[in-house]
C-alpha cells in the first residue's frame, strides 16, 4: 500500500491504496467523483480525462505510485458546478455540444487545459489536442465550435448576454440549450455506474461461452463457490420464469417467438453467451471466482453466413425454427417481376454490408434490487422500460406488478438498448440473493456481448429508359440476424419500406430473408436497414448515370417523387419536399466540383459524391401509439410524465418546447418526470424517430384536454382548479393511422411521416494506396417544422460522421473487435467538416408541424462517401466498408 496526500480539487486529500490502483479508481470509489467517467478503461477515449500540474492526463492509465506526493489535480467537480458553472461548461451548452453527455466532463477538462494554454485555438489546433477524446453522438463539429465560442468569452469579444435567446414570445424554432446541459456539462448527471450503491450490495460477473455454437454438457460451480467474497453462483436451474426473451413478435411468428436465454441451459449459440453469473462482495473477488466455474462443451458446426446458414447440409441452430426464419417480398406496379428486363438500359450489382458496432461509450450496467414494495426494480439503460418489464417479468417469472424499471442516464445508444441485455442477469441474482446486485460490463464485453447493425448481401437491379427516367428496381437480399431474432424481421421489413427511396418507379420487387447464424445478433441500430438498402440503391442511381452519360443530381432531380406518387408500400405521400432539397443541393453541388477540379492533383485525387434518402417515422406498421400525462404543479408549472428515454437525441429539450408552444409556460416552469415505470405511462421506445411526432402529439392531446378546462371553468390556477375540484392530470394519446404491410406483397400505410435528406460527400483519394479523406459531408433535411435548432444540428452533424464511419471504418469481428479503436470510431483526426441545411416543409401529421430525425441523418452517407470515391478516381467498391485495399483493386 501507498500512503499519500495528493490535492486534488484545492483540498488535501489522504489515499492509501495499492500502488498500481488507478487514478480513476481512487477518484471514483475513494472519493465519490464520478464526474470522472470509466468508459474503455484504456486510454483510448479520454471520458476519464483530469488535471495533473496543468497537464492533461487519462486518469485510467494513472497508477497511483506514479503521482507525485502533493500534486495538484483538478477534475470535473473543481472545475465548476451546475450553481456556478465555468464559462467553458457554458459554452459546451450553449453550442449545443452536449447530447448524451457521456463524454462531457473529459470534453470539458481537455477544454480547460488547452484555454488555460491558448485562448484562441485554430480548429486544427483543437483537432490535435483532443486527439485522445471520443465522442459517437456530436460527429465533434460541435465541439470544436464549444471551444472556440469559450475562447471568445474567455478573450472578451463577446458576453454570455450576447448568446442568450429571447424566449419572452415562445422557444419553438430557437436555439435554446437543453434543460440538462450544465448537468452534464458538470459530470453530475447520474449514469449507471454514478449510482450510490445500497449497503450489501453483490457484484456480479458473468460466465460467458468461449465457441460460437455448441451444447452445454456440465456446469460446476464448486470451487467457484468456496472462492473468498462469494455468496453464490447463479445458473439457469435458479431462473423460476420461462428464461426466454421474447422478440420474434410479428405474425409470421406463432405464437411470438422467445428465443433468447438470460442464461443458457443446453447449448450456445454465439461467442459470449452467458452460462452463469458469479455473486461476491467485490467485483474483483466476483471475477476471480468466474474463471473457477467449470462448463464443459460439445463444440457443434457453426455458421457464419447466410449462405453457410442455408445450405442443405447446414446445423440447424435453433429447434423452434429454420435457419431462414423470415421472409418477406416487395410488389409494387403491373409488372414487377418482369420490368427490369424490359428496361431500355440496366445497371446491377453485388452490395454487402457488414456487421457493425454501435460504440457509445458508456459500458453496459445495471443494478436491481428490492423497493419498499417488494417490488423488483431495476435501473438500467432500457429505452423502452414499460415493454422490457414485460419481458423480464415472464423470463425471471416475476408477477407484472411485482417488477419495475427505472431508466438511468444513458451514455449513448443509438438503438442497441431497444434490446435487454444485462438487466436480466442483475434481476436473476437479486432474485436469488435477495440482496442488490450490480453488473457492469466491460468495454470489451460491451462491444462483443451487445447489438450490431445487421449485414446485408444484396443483389440489386436498376432498370430506366435511355433518358435516365427509372422504370423499375429489383433486389434479392440475405440479412444476417446472428443468433437470436432480437427485432430482426423489422430491420428487414424496415429496408423494404425503404426501397427505392424518394424517387419514382413504376415497379418495385424486392424478396428479403432472415437467416440465423451464429454471429452476434442483429439489433436496432440508427437506419434499421435503411443505410444498407440506401448504399445499394443510390450506388446504382450514379452507376446508370455514369453508363447513359448524365449528370448524377440531375438523374435524381428527373425521378424525385412529387406529391400524387406513392411511396414503395404503394401509400401516397403526406409530403414531397425532395425536388426542393435537391434545388438547394444544386449550388452546392456545382461549387463543390469545381473546387474538385481545381484542388485535385496528381497522386491526389479529388471527388465530390452525392446521395438521397427517405425514412418512415415511426414504428412500422398498424397503429404505433404513445400515451403521455400532463399535471398542473402549485406554483403554475407544468410536470410531463411520460417514458421519452433520451440517451442523447435531445427529449429533454422537446418535450419543453412542445409544451411551451402549446401552453405558453416559460421552460423553466416546465419539469419531466418519465425515467421510473411507476410513475409515467407507456409512451413506447425512443427508436424509430418517433418520440417527436408520436408522445409529441399525445402531450399536445394533453395539454389542449388542460388547456380547454381551464377555459371552459374560467380557471387561471392550480388553486383554481383545485377549488371547483377539476383534475389537474390530464391523459393524451396518440395513435397513428397506419397499418400493416400485406405479407404476399408489402403493400401497406405503415408511416403517418417521413423524413427527406440529400447529402454530398467531398473526399480526397490517394492513387497510390487508395486512403480515403473525407474532407466534408454536407446535408440538406426535411423533417418539417424545426422544434431546436440545436438539437437537430447536433443530431445532423453527428449522423453524417456515424454515416462516414459506417461506410469507411467500422467493420466488427466477432470476438475480435474489443475496443473502440478496433471498431473503427472516428475521432477528431478524421471526421470531416460538416455543414447543414434544412427546408422546412409544415408536417400535417406531425407535432406542430415537425417530425424526428435521428435515424434519417445517416440513410445515405456511406452512399454519398462511395460515389464520390468513384468520381474522385473512377473505383466503384460495392463491399463496406470501403477500405483502401478494396479502392486500390478497384483502380486496376
Amino acid at each position: 500500500m501507498i500512503d499519500r496526500i495528493l490535492n486534488i480539487n484545492g483540498i488535501p486529500r489522504r489515499v492509501i491504496a495499492d500502488p498500481k490502483r488507478s487514478l480513476l479508481d481512487i477518484l471514483r470509489d475513494n472519493f465519490g467523483m464520478k464526474g470522472t467517467k470509466k468508459s474503455c478503461n484504456q486510454g483510448y477515449c479520454g471520458a476519464c480525462s483530469v488535471i495533473i500540474d496543468g497537464e492533461l492526463v487519462r486518469s485510467c492509465r494513472m497508477p497511483l505510485e506514479k503521482i507525485e506526493p502533493g500534486a495538484r489535480i483538478t477534475t470535473i467537480e473543481g472545475i465548476g458546478t451546475p450553481e456556478n458553472p465555468h464559462i467553458i461548461q457554458k459554452a459546451f451548452a450553449y453550442a449545443g455540444a452536449i447530447q448524451c453527455g457521456f463524454c462531457t466532463p473529459g470534453m470539458v477538462v481537455a477544454a480547460k487545459v488547452l484555454l488555460d494554454k491558448n485562448d484562441n485555438p485554430s480548429e486544427q489546433e483543437i483537432r490535435e489536442h483532443f486527439k485522445h477524446n471520443l465522442c459517437r453522438c456530436t460527429g465533434y463539429t460541435a465541439i470544436i465550435r464549444a471551444v472556440q465560442l469559450a475562447g471568445r468569452l474567455l478573450r472578451g469579444e463577446i458576453t454570455e448576454d450576447d448568446l442568450k435567446v429571447d424566449e419572452s414570445e415562445g422557444i419553438i424554432g430557437k436555439p435554446v440549450p437543453r434543460p440538462t446541459a450544465i448537468m452534464k456539462a458538470c459530470g453530475t448527471a447520474p449514469f449507471g455506474d454514478d449510482v450510490p450503491e445500497p449497503v450489501g450490495i453483490l457484484h456480479l460477473k458473468a460466465v460467458r461461452s468461449p465457441h460460437h455454437h455448441a451444447k452445454i454438457l456440465s456446469i460446476d460451480t464448486t470451487e467457484a463457490e468456496k472462492m473468498p467474497g462469494v455468496a453464490g453462483v447463479v445458473t439457469a436451474k435458479d431462473i423460476k420464469g420461462k428464461n426466454r426473451l421474447i422478440y420474434g413478435t410479428h405474425p409470421q411468428f406463432k405464437p411470438p417467438m422467445a428465443d433468447e436465454p438470460v442464461l443458457c441451459e443446453d447449448r450456445v449459440r454465439m461467442w459470449g453467451d452467458p452460462v452463469a453469473i458469479v455473486a461476491a462482495e467485490t467485483i474483483e473477488e466476483a471475477e476471480a471466482a468466474a474463471k473457477k466455474v467449470r462448463v464443459e462443451y460439445e463444440e457443434l458446426p457453426a455458421c457464419f453466413t447466410p449462405a453457410e446458414s442455408m445450405a442443405p447440409d447446414a446445423v440447424r441452430i435453433h429447434d423452434a425454427y429454420p435457419n431462414k426464419s423470415f421472409e418477406q417480398p416487395l410488389l409494387k406496379g403491373d409488372d414487377p417481376e418482369n420490368a427490369i428486363e424490359k428496361c431500355e438500359v440496366v445497371v446491377e450489382g453485388e452490395f454487402t454490408t457488414t456487421l457493425t458496432p454501435h460504440l457509445f461509450l458508456e459500458p453496459d450496467s445495471a443494478l436491481a434490487f428490492f423497493d419498499e414494495e417488494d417490488r423488483l426494480t431495476i435501473m438500467c439503460r432500457s429505452i423502452v422500460i414499460h415493454y422490457h418489464a414485460k419481458q423480464l417479468a415472464i423470463a425471471l417469472g416475476v408477477k407484472k406488478d411485482k417488477i419495475r424499471l427505472i431508466e438511468n442516464y444513458s451514455g449513448g445508444m443509438f438503438g442497441a438498448k431497444l434490446n435487454v441485455t444485462c438487466e436480466g442477469l442483475a434481476g436473476a441474482a437479486a432474485l436469488k440473493f435477495r440482496r442488490p446486485c450490480k453488473i457492469v460490463y466491460t468495454m470489451a464485453e460491451t462491444i462483443n456481448c451487445t447489438c450490431k447493425r445487421h449485414p446485408y448481401y444484396m443483389r440489386m437491379k436498376l432498370g430506366a429508359d435511355r433518358d435516365g427516367t427509372f422504370k423499375a428496381l429489383w433486389c434479392d437480399f440475405d440479412v444476417d440476424n446472428g443468433a437470436y431474432l432480437y427485432w430482426s424481421e423489422g430491420t428487414v421489413i424496415r429496408g423494404l419500406h425503404n426501397f427505392g427511396g424518394p424517387y419514382r418507379y413504376e415497379n418495385l420487387w424486392a424478396l428479403g430473408r432472415m437467416v440465423t447464424t451464429n454471429h452476434i445478433p442483429g439489433g436496432a441500430f440508427r437506419g434499421f436497414g435503411a443505410p444498407q438498402m440506401h448504399f445499394a440503391s443510390e450506388s446504382l442511381i450514379d452507376m446508370l448515370a455514369r453508363k447513359i452519360g448524365m449528370d448524377p443530381l440531375e438523374i435524381r432531380k428527373k425521378n424525385a417523387q412529387v406529391m400524387g406518387d406513392t411511396d414503395s408500400t404503394n401509400a401516397p405521400l403526406e409530403v414531397a419536399p425532395f425536388p426542393g432539397i435537391l434545388e438547394k443541393l444544386e449550388p452546392l453541388f456545382k461549387a463543390a466540383k469545381e473546387k474538385a477540379a481545381r484542388e485535385s492533383a496528381p497522386g491526389k485525387k479529388r471527388g465530390v459524391g452525392i446521395a438521397g434518402a427517405y425514412f418512415g417515422v415511426g414504428s412500422d406498421g398498424a397503429k404505433d401509439g404513445s400515451e403521455a400525462w400532463v399535471d398542473i404543479d402549485p406554483d403554475g408549472g407544468i410536470t410531463v410524465r411520460a417514458t421519452v428515454a433520451d440517451p442523447g437525441e435531445g427529449g429533454d429539450i422537446q418535450i419543453a418546447t412542445i409544451v411551451n408552444k402549446a401552453l405558453g409556460v416559460p421552460k423553466e416552469k416546465i419539469r419531466y418526470d418519465g425515467r421510473d415505470m411507476a410513475r409515467a405511462p407507456h409512451s413506447g421506445p425512443s427508436a424509430g424517430s418517433r418520440q417527436t411526432t408520436l408522445t409529441g402529439r399525445a402531450i399536445v392531446n394533453a395539454c389542449d384536454k388542460l388547456k380547454k378546462t381551464m377555459d371552459e371553468n374560467n380557471c387561471k390556477t392550480f388553486e383554481d382548479m383545485i377549488g371547483k375540484n377539476l383534475p389537474t392530470r390530464y391523459i393524451g394519446k396518440h395513435v397513428c393511422d397506419t397499418t400493416d404491410t400485406d405479407a404476399k406483397t408489402g403493400q401497406g400505410r405503415p408511416y403517418e411521416n417521413r423524413a427527406y435528406i440529400a447529402q454530398m460527400a467531398e473526399v480526397e483519394v490517394d492513387e497510390k494506396t487508395g486512403k480515403v479523406n473525407v474532407l466534408k459531408m454536407t446535408a440538406i433535411g426535411d423533417i418539417g417544422t424545426i422544434l431546436n435548432p440545436l438539437a437537430v444540428e447536433g443530431q445532423f452533424e453527428g449522423g453524417l460522421n456515424m454515416g462516414v464511419g459506417f461506410g469507411l471504418w467500422e467493420d466488427y469481428k466477432h470476438p475480435e473487435t474489443n475496443t473502440l479503436v478496433k471498431g473503427g470510431i472516428p475521432n477528431f483526426t478524421n471526421s470531416p467538416l460538416t455543414e447543414t441545411h434544412f427546408v422546412e416543409t409544415y408536417r400535417p401529421n406531425g407535432t406542430f408541424g415537425g417530425v424526428g430525425c435521428g435515424e434519417i441523418v445517416m440513410v445515405p452517407t456511406a452512399a454519398a462517401v462511395a460515389n464520390a470515391i468513384e468520381d474522385a478516381v473512377g473505383a466503384r467498391v460495392t463491399h463496406l466498408p470501403i477500405t483502401p485495399d478494396k479502392i486500390a483493386a478497384a483502380m486496376k
